[in-house]
């Protein structure tokens, strides 16, 4: 594991895998927070590797956000994907792997934050926490998940692994837990679990801020403006499917089911492309009463307050046709079964 700056990074393993596919030429994609970490790995890949590196303008939100259209256009042997990973397919032993996308190899690089849990901040989480407990962590912050969970006290049972905003291991299972203890800056990834179970006890470590705090009042605000954002769509005529072009979010098939529902039920409506969706994009539309978003379904949760008009899932759609508020719960937020 190589040290740079407060990162650490598999660099052995990145050089492995480049070359086992013999890649001449890749380009290299991270998120827009890390950029200084995305040229920094650039270099010294190029000082290992005789390989031409492209670095992708483009902001990576996540490992289902790949850049294999770019990667096609360029002509390049390989992606260099920093910074995400498949819960489902990551293990710590071999933290780098690589994916066949559309004939394209995509290498997923995590990077992790060399982060020291403060004393007293152990010993705060510790006298919280109890029973069974899930520790929930993005794989950029293993290292301080680590630690936390080396000093859970001896009585408290726990099930830890890593997640993205949109993959948890314990969908299947939430009740099992007293607390859901998650490691990452901001809330983002510890509201995942109040959208899976909103009865669930959910604290969030921020690694970055050293601050330990209950998600619930961030939670109960936006899902107040969710609902108010559903009641919005109730007398809409007008509706735009947005179909997100990314290659792991790409689903015609499901935005032609939608638009199928609409046609029978004589909504107005059109399907728009985009490879992003933000508010500016939703403005060019102003005729358009609801968006119905095809993508990743956070889009429609969260940040909800910049939008001007209403952005709903697909399992959202059929509250919104039939008006039956009182029915509305998160679990369409994320269902993707309009019937």
């Amino acid at each position: 594991m190589y040290k740079v700056n407060s990162y650490l990074i598999p660099l052995d393993e990145v050089i492995s895998a480049l070359n086992r596919l013999k890649a001449g030429s890749i380009i290299l994609e991270s998120p827009i927070g890390v950029r200084d970490l995305a040229l920094m790995l650039g270099s010294m890949v190029e000082d290992r590797v005789k390989a031409s590196i492209y670095y992708s303008g483009r902001s990576a939100w996540g490992f289902c956000d790949v850049g294999v259209n770019d990667a096609k256009l360029l002509g390049v042997d390989a992606v260099l994907h920093v910074g995400h990973v498949n819960p489902a397919k990551y293990y710590s032993e071999c933290r780098v792997y690589v994916e066949n996308m559309f004939n394209i190899p995509v290498i997923y690089v995590p990077f992790y934050y060399d982060i020291k849990v403060p004393e007293d901040v152990i010993a705060s989480i510790s006298r919280v926490l109890s029973g069974n407990v899930y520790v929930a962590y993005p794989v950029n912050y293993e290292v301080a998940a680590i630690q936390l969970i080396k000093n859970l006290p001896k009585d408290v049972s726990y099930e830890n692994s890593i997640i993205t905003g949109c993959f948890t291991g314990i969908i299947s299972k939430p009740g099992l837990y007293n607390y859901v203890l998650v490691v990452a800056g901001g809330f983002f990834h510890a509201l995942t679990f109040k959208i899976l179970n909103p009865n669930l006890k959910v604290l969030n470590y921020d690694p970055h801020k050293g601050e330990v705090y209950d998600v619930e009042k961030y939670f109960r605000r936006i899902y107040s403006l969710k609902v108010e954002s559903i009641k919005k769509c109730l007398n809409a005529k007008n509706f735009a499917i947005l179909l997100i072009t990314k290659t792991g979010q790409y689903n015609l098939k499901l935005a032609n089911k939608v638009r199928k529902l609409l046609q029978e039920k004589s909504f107005r409506n059109i399907t728009i492309c985009t490879d992003e969706v933000n508010s500016d994009l939703l403005s060019l539309y102003p005729d358009v009463d609801v968006f119905i978003n095809t993508g990743c379904p956070r889009l429609a949760f969260d940040n909800i307050d910049q939008y001007e008009k209403p952005l709903v899932n697909p399992g959202e759609v059929k509250t919104i046709i039939t008006g039956r508020i009182s029915e509305y719960s998160l679990e369409k937020l994320l269902d993707v079964d309009i019937e």
